[in-house]
């Protein structure tokens, strides 16, 4: 595993324009830059219950920030890619981040 400088970008809700249906529109917001963030390798377990596909284009980051920073959060960016949280898991001092990514042809877009 290694530490990454990981960028929390969060939805926040603006209320002050709605669309065309009457919903109100939301902004995202890059609030908070962690620095002890840490990827982890997908398992061979993993791979066997998942499938290839799923762990070719997702990534596993555990992250050691406060409770309420993660409230809200709907991806992060780090090493200049932008990955959306699929799911997040509490494991005592760290929480798991499920972070889902896409290959192209030059890499993680």
């Amino acid at each position: 595993m290694m530490y990454v400088t990981t960028e929390f970008i969060r939805e926040l809700n603006t209320g002050a324009t709605v669309d065309e249906l009457g919903n109100p529109v939301s902004n995202e917001a890059s609030e908070v830059v962690v620095n002890h963030c840490r990827l982890a390798e997908w398992t061979s377990d993993d791979i066997a219950v998942y499938g290839r596909e799923v762990t070719a284009n997702n990534q596993k980051m555990l992250v050691k920030p406060f409770s309420n920073m993660l409230s809200g959060l709907k991806a992060v960016k780090f090493a200049g890619q932008r990955f959306e949280i699929v799911a997040s898991r509490e494991l005592g001092r760290w929480t798991l981040l499920i972070l889902k990514g896409y290959h192209n042809a030059e890499g993680l877009a």
